[in-house]
């Protein structure tokens, strides 16, 4: 059959474009969606709840892959909405995003390896967004 392959930049950037389901899924993410993980990273946090905290962090991170897809996209309405989110998400005078804190807060020994991928995943991502 034949064999999904994506291009010399994908390959590179180890990003993948999101298939025709995944561009339905785009637009539900907003701020609201963004900020409601967010604070609950916090929230997993306080109340030390490394699993959930974990699959929070998941999460940010597949929306992050999401946003950059969105701000690559040809479609204008996909990259405006992006570049919307980027900015409550980073450049505000009160930004949402939390990696910084997700970083800073982490302990070896406390937290999976698979939660350490993703924060270092993550920011690779948002690096690549920002840049």
């Amino acid at each position: 059959g034949k064999k999904d392959v994506g291009t010399k930049s994908e390959e590179a950037d180890g990003l993948k474009k999101p298939n025709g389901s995944a561009q339905n899924l785009i637009f539900t993410m907003d701020v609201f969606m963004f900020n409601l993980v967010l604070t609950s990273t916090d929230e997993y946090f306080d109340h030390k709840k490394p699993a959930a905290l974990a699959q929070a962090a998941a999460l940010y991170t597949e929306m992050i892959h999401m946003l950059h897809a969105m701000y690559d996209s040809q479609d204008s309405t996909e990259h405006m909405m992006a570049l919307g989110l980027m900015d409550r998400l980073f450049y505000a005078n009160e930004p949402i995003d939390r990696l910084p804190k997700l970083l800073s807060r982490w302990t070896p020994g406390m937290y999976g390896r698979e939660y350490l991928c993703d924060l270092v995943e993550c920011t690779h991502v948002t690096l690549r967004l920002l840049d």
